[in-house]
């Protein structure tokens, strides 16, 4: 998972250096990834700012992901743009840029300190007691609605390891 989190922090860093060098295939028609982070337990259980620096919702195309970095690059994975903290609930939204994804699965990280520091805080799951996310099939120019990720910061995820 650390590894995970170190790529995905040094694609954050290349995404601002690029400004649109990386674009669609001539003709794909983009998808988009529409829902919810809704914090369960509360607004109050957010961790304090210095352990709370950037949110952001990744489409990935396996799970646990094993190279982000390389998905990010070859357009196999996608990120949201930072997202509002500190509230219930936060809209979302991804723009699948290269669909279709035959497997994708919906992750909210959260970046707690430098660039390479970051957890996963919840996943898209259709059953709210389920311990893994489910597989989602996205086609081109499709629209996904609601795809809520229950966060619980008392209970968060199992880290998986790298």
């Amino acid at each position: 998972m650390l590894v995970f989190l170190i790529l995905v922090s040094i694609f954050f860093s290349l995404l601002t250096a690029c400004q649109g060098g990386i674009s669609p295939d001539d003709g794909a028609a983009e998808s988009i990834v529409v829902g919810r982070i809704i914090v369960v337990s509360g607004k109050a259980s957010w961790p304090p700012p210095d352990s709370s620096r950037e949110l952001r919702v990744l489409v990935v195309p396996q799970y646990p992901p094993i190279n982000i970095f390389a998905d990010i690059l070859q357009g196999k994975a996608y990120l949201s743009d930072t997202l509002v903290r500190y509230t219930d609930t936060i809209p979302f939204r991804v723009v699948v840029q290269k669909p279709p994804m035959n497997s994708a699965f919906i992750l909210a990280s959260l970046r707690y300190g430098n660039i390479s520091q970051q957890r996963l805080i919840g996943f898209y799951k259709k059953n709210r007691e389920s311990k893994l996310p489910d597989m989602l099939k996205i086609d081109k120019g499709q629209i996904l609605k609601g795809l809520d990720i229950f966060v619980d910061f008392n209970n968060l995820p199992e880290q998986k390891p790298q």
